[in-house]
């Protein structure tokens, strides 16, 4: 990150930058004072990005970003591809938008001015899936690993592992073409709902859909990281 820096470097310290923004709340505005103090403080030929928007580039280039899609209110349709440019959902006809009104004090002019703004019903954030694993197969560790349940598999009888399960088995023999390579991905999918806020909050509400590459090894698989 700067010369003769052995402990972090310039993407370890925006990563966990951004880590620590999510788990305490910290805002935009705050998230750029803290990278202006550390611009100030660090030796000279540091390479710290001394704004917001630089530090978004390098997320970016990781692959670590996510899109927003807009939803309907009642879960119809993604306004996305062939319903991008759509105001109203095509089934129900409920309003892709709501209306917030915000009121700004203007001493020059003795008053308030109160602006309107539109904000999508519902959001949708989609982590795009393939840069990921991509990102996976960067490490030759990593690459190994999930070609464990290939190479390293103990066919014994004894359960250890999803791919000693009959399902695997059964997918195996109805998909050859797939099976026989050991770098294609096998995932789990598991989904449920959850308050962000605590039970005391009904406002707002989270469906999270994880997916879980179970190529890794039993002691990897169930990971947070993974």
């Amino acid at each position: 990150m700067y010369p003769r820096c052995k402990n972090a470097t310039k993407v370890s310290f925006i990563v966990e930058l951004f880590q620590i923004k999510c788990l305490y709340g910290i805002s935009n505005a705050a998230l750029e004072a803290i990278l202006n103090l550390f611009s100030k403080i660090l030796p000279e030929g540091h390479c710290l990005p001394d704004s917001l928007d630089k530090v978004q580039r390098v997320v970016r280039d990781l692959g670590l970003d996510y899109v927003k899609i807009h939803a309907c209110k009642n879960d119809c349709v993604l306004f996305f591809e062939e319903y991008v440019s759509l105001e109203t959902c095509p089934i129900c006809k409920e309003s892709r938008w709501r209306v917030v009104e915000k009121t700004y004090d203007n001493d020059s002019a003795g008053g308030a001015t109160t602006v309107k703004k539109r904000l999508p019903v519902k959001i949708l954030r989609y982590f795009p899936l393939i840069p990921r694993l991509q990102r996976m197969y960067m490490s030759k560790r990593t690459s190994e690993e999930l070609q464990w349940h290939k190479k390293e598999l103990v066919n014994d009888g004894k359960m250890r592992h999803p791919a000693d399960s009959l399902a695997w088995k059964h997918v195996d023999k109805e998909y050859s073409w797939f099976a026989e390579k050991g770098h294609n991905i096998w995932l789990g999918l598991a989904s449920d709902g959850f308050n962000p806020f605590g039970m005391q909050n009904v406002t707002y509400s989270i469906w999270p859909v994880i997916l879980i590459p179970y190529n890794l090894p039993p002691w990897l698989c169930q990971k947070q990281s993974n």
